[in-house]
């Protein structure tokens, strides 16, 4: 009896060592207290719509944990992914697998974006490598009209960093934050209704667990808006499936 299975080969053999599943939709991010907060956010949001924004055709993944993470793990395994996605097609020459990575909007990120761009023609920023913005606009799927969008939408929070933290509700961080003051690293930046603080490594591990343990899908509304502009920007139905 033949026991032989066929053995994997592009996307998939790539995925297999790195630990990632792919679906229709793919979204590398910087590291797994990422990948945490966007479940916890498809979670709630399930419950509470019925639809999926993730498990069925979008899988959100980190480049690595610990030190294999970050911005450096991005730039050095997204765009081996993306080379291998681009010749991953089926028998219509269409892609299998669409990918993006999305960055902390933050000066490493913005640094990892530029020297990723450099280095492969074939990468364009809001196509390919997307930075974490407040609002992440669905108005347009092409590179240059949604670059201006995404600048027009967050002009009030110029200057405002935006790390995976920054979109849980404000009042919520702030509960979390009186409740474990050594967890946070100098003076809460607010702009309109945006804030910033920098949490110390323990903090943001006692953030995340605090949002999965008590946040409603109102504390996590901003994760839920960008999960549906990634899913947007991937030609994935915005609002789910059920």
């Amino acid at each position: 009896m033949n026991t032989q299975t066929t053995p994997l080969v592009g996307c998939l053999w790539y995925a297999e060592r790195m630990n990632w599943t792919l679906l229709r939709g793919n979204v590398m991010v910087e590291g797994n207290t990422d990948v945490r907060y966007f479940h916890r956010a498809a979670q709630l949001y399930l419950a509470s719509s019925g639809r999926s924004l993730m498990y069925k055709d979008l899988s959100i993944f980190a480049a690595g944990t610990g030190e294999a993470g970050g911005t450096y793990g991005i730039a050095e395994k997204y765009p081996t992914l993306f080379n291998l996605a681009r010749v991953d097609v089926n028998q219509n020459a269409k892609m299998k697998y669409r990918t993006v990575a999305l960055l902390d909007s933050d000066s490493a990120g913005k640094a990892a974006v530029r020297v990723m761009c450099q280095a492969n023609r074939s990468l364009q920023e809001n196509a390919h490598l997307f930075l974490l913005h407040r609002e992440m606009p669905r108005k347009s799927r092409d590179a240059k009209p949604l670059t201006q969008h995404i600048k027009d939408e967050n002009l009030k929070y110029v200057g405002l960093e935006c790390v995976i933290e920054d979109l849980v509700d404000a009042t919520f961080c702030d509960l979390y934050a009186e409740a474990n003051p050594q967890h946070v690293e100098g003076k809460t930046h607010t702009v309109v209704d945006g804030h910033h603080r920098r949490w110390t490594q323990d903090g943001k591990f006692g953030l995340c667990k605090y949002v999965e343990q008590y946040a409603g899908v109102e504390e996590v509304v901003r994760i839920v808006e960008v999960l549906k502009s990634l899913r947007f920007y991937l030609g994935l139905d915005p609002d789910g499936v059920r």
